[in-house]
């Protein structure tokens, strides 16, 4: 069964769930073991959850046995659910299945995102055999900027202004079901929160021809996606990663992660990541 945390759950419980979050095996993304992330941001995320309006840490008990904890949130305007942590000792599948239950009646017509790392088999197995649709698939890579040293690129490389912004509106939007479409991209730039948004885009002959987007936040800077006038072009990838990489270094960033396809690995190997982990995305549409 699932029951809500109390404080006194979430003190008594709180490394036994940051253990679990150490295999893969037994937890979800966002990953706690990527070199970033450590056990005092585990602790501080917990906490954080807990006094939040918008979030519940839920303790997963079968036999009179606590085996796992959840730790969700929602986003009431997208009809968002999603996890801070999923850690599961056993029993993946039951626990999945009374999450969607808990949720039906609580949260109608939400969607529910699972993110799981691929070594975590028997997630994903039970994901596959129910109502869900996997949406994406990943390989994670990080990268720790003490480490890294600026390259040289090629392209015609500007920052995004109020000039260029319909060119990159044009060039992003092509793909309708983003969430973090150019509406929103031009709300967080112009947002006065702790995430700063960076947009840069390659030009050719004063043509666009790709562009990048990513984030810093306090614990790291995150690169969201790269876009491409025309079909996957590993100059224009490689050239757009790099200037992204020298001007997070030169604004002190300490660490970054990237989401890549498997067309993409050698280019983010060859600047310096690391694999982490394969990552696979699942939704369940909670329908009336």
């Amino acid at each position: 069964m699932l029951r809500e945390a109390t404080l006194k759950d979430i003190e008594k419980y709180l490394n036994f769930s940051y253990n679990l979050s150490q295999d893969l095996t037994t937890s979800a993304f966002p990953t706690y073991l990527d070199g970033i992330k450590t056990k005092n941001d585990f602790y501080k995320s917990a906490y954080s959850s807990f006094s939040k309006s918008n979030s519940k840490i839920l303790l997963f008990i079968n036999n009179d046995e606590v085996l796992g904890w959840i730790d969700f949130y929602w986003i009431e305007q997208d009809h968002y659910l999603g996890f801070n942590v999923f850690n599961i000792q056993n029993n993946q599948q039951e626990a999945i299945e009374e999450f969607i239950e808990f949720s039906k009646s609580r949260y109608p017509n939400y969607t529910i995102y699972f993110g799981f790392p691929s070594d975590n088999a028997l997630s994903i197995e039970y994901l596959k055999s129910i109502d869900s649709e996997r949406i994406d698939e990943n390989y994670v890579y990080t990268l720790n900027f003490e480490k890294y040293s600026p390259l040289e690129y090629d392209g015609d490389i500007v920052s995004i202004n109020i000039e260029n912004w319909n060119d990159f509106r044009d060039l992003h939007d092509k793909t309708s079901d983003i969430y973090w479409n150019s509406d929103r991209l031009f709300n967080a730039l112009n947002s006065k929160s702790n995430k700063k948004w960076n947009i840069f885009l390659y030009y050719e002959k004063n043509i666009l021809k790709g562009c990048i987007y990513f984030v810093y936040t306090p614990l790291l800077m995150e690169i969201f996606g790269i876009d491409y006038k025309d079909d996957f072009d590993e100059n224009i990838m490689r050239s757009l990663l790099i200037n992204c990489l020298n001007v997070s270094k030169s604004d002190n960033q300490k660490h970054t992660t990237f989401f890549v396809e498997e067309k993409e690995r050698k280019i983010v190997e060859s600047v310096g990541f690391n694999f982490v982990a394969k990552y696979e995305l699942y939704t369940i549409n909670l329908s009336d």
